[in-house]
């Protein structure tokens, strides 16, 4: 091995140093976004189902668990599928039009809000 011969440790280093020179010397190309330039988030809406993950389910819990969602808190309290069930009470964040498409329904006549959306049925 000649002199002139770098070791891997040494061109580790000298890699490194180059690095973070050239990182702190170059300026930052990247500008904040101004509030009327940011790209507008979609809004979600916030709906709720019961989990039984984790805990000793009955059957007809876990598949009442499986199949409906709620628009409120207080529809999904109010729909336990019986009075001995250990299910557990989660949040879900979905669109706009999957809330329409969950718990308004569409026929003849004005559309009808449901807080309560078998997903068996629709």
């Amino acid at each position: 091995m000649s002199s002139s011969d770098l070791t891997r440790r040494e061109f580790l280093v000298t890699g490194g140093t180059l690095v973070v020179s050239l990182a702190t010397t170059v300026p930052s190309v990247a500008q904040p976004l101004s509030p009327r330039a940011r790209p507008k988030r979609k809004k979600s809406l916030r709906i709720w189902r019961w989990s039984g993950r984790g805990r000793r389910v009955s059957q007809a819990a876990l598949k009442h668990a499986a199949n409906r969602r709620y628009a409120t808190k207080r529809a999904a309290l109010s729909d336990l599928p019986h009075p001995g069930a250990t299910l557990r009470l989660v949040q879900i964040d979905i669109s706009k039009e999957e809330f329409i498409r969950l718990f308004i329904q569409r026929g003849t006549g004005r559309p009808k809000f449901t807080p309560i959306a078998d997903l068996r049925k629709l």
